[in-house]
């Protein structure tokens, strides 16, 4: 039977993925705090981070697992807001040569747009506190295997917890 990676380099890979997230989750806080800095930090889809690449990447390996499982939603959603975040900061909204004209009163300010972004990023911080739970759950349940019982769980994509 061959296995792509033994228990603890799986339990090693978590513990980088959910450092990367923490960084991640850094920098966005970092568009709010200081955006005229950040502003080249663009969105990126959930697949183009370095979590995603843990997770779509090696870590389907545990997909057998329901913590692993219970990941990829509150991931997708971080990756929403904070593009929501990003577009509320940077993004020009779209009118008319008239429109703008006639509208320059009513256009949100920076205050405005700053304020809904802390907003958002509350949201943001409390679905990557999920996201950790949720890695820390995949961890401890990958910790309390066997070696064997990881290794049938690889193999056969079902979990024996």
């Amino acid at each position: 039977m061959m296995v792509l990676m033994n228990r603890v380099e799986a339990v090693h890979r978590i513990q980088e993925a959910r450092q990367a997230h923490t960084q991640w989750v850094g920098h966005a806080r970092k568009l709010i705090s200081a955006p005229a800095m950040d502003k080249d930090i663009a969105p990126v889809l959930p697949t183009d981070c370095v979590f995603g690449d843990w997770y779509y990447g090696d870590g389907q390996l545990l997909s057998f697992s329901r913590p692993f499982q219970e990941i990829e939603t509150a991931h997708n959603e971080l990756h929403s807001i904070h593009t929501e975040i990003f577009d509320k900061l940077f993004k020009e909204p779209r009118h008319s040569f008239l429109l703008k004209y006639f509208r320059k009163s009513g256009e949100q300010t920076l205050a405005d747009k700053t304020e809904e972004a802390k907003q958002l990023l509350v949201r943001l911080e409390e679905v990557s506190e999920e996201i950790i739970s949720q890695t820390q759950s995949l961890e401890n349940e990958i910790s309390d295997l066997g070696d064997e019982d990881f290794d049938r769980c690889i193999v056969s994509g079902n979990s024996t917890v």
